[in-house]
């Protein structure tokens, strides 16, 4: 079993997994990025059989799959009901081979950082308001303004990239 948090070890690493994985799975046929979803088959908003064909995922999504060293694939949620958050987490752990509930964990950390936030991320890496330096990096990451979108995802890079490197100025 993979775990996430002895293999990443920091939130900056954590990034650049995100950015990894994204740019990675950008490029495969099979796949295409939505941050509407942490992974499922088809879009509601297409039909046709082509559309059974295609595994959606986020940044969180594509990240695991950097990490883990695994691409989902559609035939893994064949019979998955796209609605159902635990069906889909549960296949996605057993693609991953890490625990469902570090994985939902560490998936809703980085949702929460593509969509502006930071607090659920060094949370998940133990550095909580307890540490002085918590708030002064929070506010200089808030300051960021990081909003990715199925759409925007690539040119919010840069900003991610200032995040990495502010995360690591704080050894994180």
């Amino acid at each position: 079993m993979l775990n996430i948090k002895q293999k990443v070890k920091k939130p900056s690493r954590a990034l650049q997994y995100m950015l990894d994985g994204l740019e990675k799975q950008s490029r495969r046929r099979v796949f295409k990025i939505n941050m509407n979803t942490f992974g499922q088959v088809g879009s509601p908003a297409l039909r046709g059989a082509e559309n059974s064909k295609i595994c959606y995922g986020c940044a969180a999504t594509c990240a695991v799959q950097e990490i883990a060293g695994k691409n989902l694939t559609p035939s893994a949620f064949k019979n998955v009901d796209a609605d159902d958050y635990s069906e889909g987490l549960n296949v996605r752990a057993k693609v991953s081979r890490i625990d469902a509930k570090e994985l939902s964990d560490f998936e809703f950390a980085i949702d929460d950082f593509r969509r502006g936030g930071v607090s659920i991320l060094l949370q998940f890496f133990n550095f909580t308001s307890e540490n002085p330096q918590y708030f002064e990096l929070k506010y200089e990451i808030l300051a960021l303004d990081i909003c990715m979108g199925s759409e925007n995802w690539r040119e919010e890079i840069p900003k991610v990239k200032q995040a990495i490197k502010i995360l690591k100025r704080y050894r994180l």
